[in-house]
């Protein structure tokens, strides 16, 4: 793909951003203990907020797809909270994962590089990795299965522990999910564990305010780059473990600390290509090689 067929999400309205933030948290917060710590991450905000982050670029997305009138089907890979995703949404009949990575960069648009010279990143740790699932079919209908790379700016710069938008729970809140991450250790279950209506009604009592308590500081464009089908499978390498720097100096666009399978982005087809019409005009987007105002 070429950069000037990057998508640019900017027409997302604060309300519905923050609605889709509130409920890709309350996602992570109802799911968290039945969900495996694939990131090794002790803390279990952090967990929460980990999971929050994928669900805010899956929204955002099936957001711009509802305004564009593209068929997005998300009801049929959609899962009880206690158990595992399989796919973000049925498309062309295809089975879709967003692969959504964060950004440090000055603006709301990447300048000093190119998105295009970006690494589209798929986790593979092992075969039980996403990699290592990219062709399982969770539908006997459809033709099989790929990712869509987005991605949204994080910070200006790497700042530990800063990001767009916070999640803050009460003490008594911590040790509710606590409680329930110790008692499922974070494994699916085959039924329905207890009633999210007395789950959140619980939650919500241990918290002062007797509220979802988050807060947004920015609204990040969503990014949309390339794809990536069976066919494209043998442009993808390891990465190595450890920790890696895109572009390889500081200070870096993109940080990673796991080992994946990646490919530049450019070697890819864009997500545009797919639906050509979209030249015709987009609603709530516009193409990287359009000049605007990011005000």
């Amino acid at each position: 793909m070429e950069e000037t067929e990057v998508i640019i999400v900017n027409g997302i309205d604060t309300p519905t951003y923050d609605a889709i933030i509130r409920q890709a948290i309350e996602y992570a917060i109802i799911s968290i203990p039945f969900t495996f710590n694939r990131m090794e991450i002790d803390d279990l905000q952090q967990k929460i907020f980990n999971i929050a982050k994928g669900k805010v670029a899956e929204g955002l997305f099936l957001q711009f797809c509802q305004m564009n009138d593209i068929p997005v089907d998300s009801q049929s890979c959609t899962t009880p909270f206690y158990q595992a995703d399989h796919r973000d949404f049925v498309l062309m009949n295809w089975e879709w994962d967003i692969k959504n990575n964060y950004l440090y960069h000055p603006g709301q648009i990447l300048e000093k590089y190119a998105y295009v010279d970006l690494p589209a990143l798929v986790p593979n740790r092992g075969e039980w990795d996403q990699w290592g699932k990219r062709d399982r079919k969770f539908q006997a209908s459809t033709k099989g299965a790929g990712f869509i790379f987005t991605f949204l700016k994080n910070q200006d710069r790497y700042r530990k522990g800063q990001t767009y938008f916070s999640i803050h729970l009460s003490t008594d809140q911590h040790a509710l999910l606590h409680k329930l991450y110790n008692r499922y250790k974070g494994k699916h279950q085959d039924k329905e564990p207890f009633a999210p209506l007395k789950f959140w009604q619980r939650f919500l009592e241990s918290s002062p305010h007797h509220k979802l308590n988050f807060s947004v500081s920015e609204r990040p464009w969503l990014i949309i780059c390339g794809c990536a089908i069976h066919k494209h499978w043998e442009l993808f390498t390891d990465s190595g473990a450890g920790r890696h720097l895109y572009p390889s100096e500081e200070p870096a666009t993109l940080i990673t600390t796991i080992n994946n399978r990646t490919c530049p982005i450019g070697k890819l087809p864009s997500f545009a290509s797919i639906f050509p019409d979209l030249r015709d005009g987009m609603k709530g987007a516009f193409f990287k090689s359009t000049t605007v105002s990011e005000n």
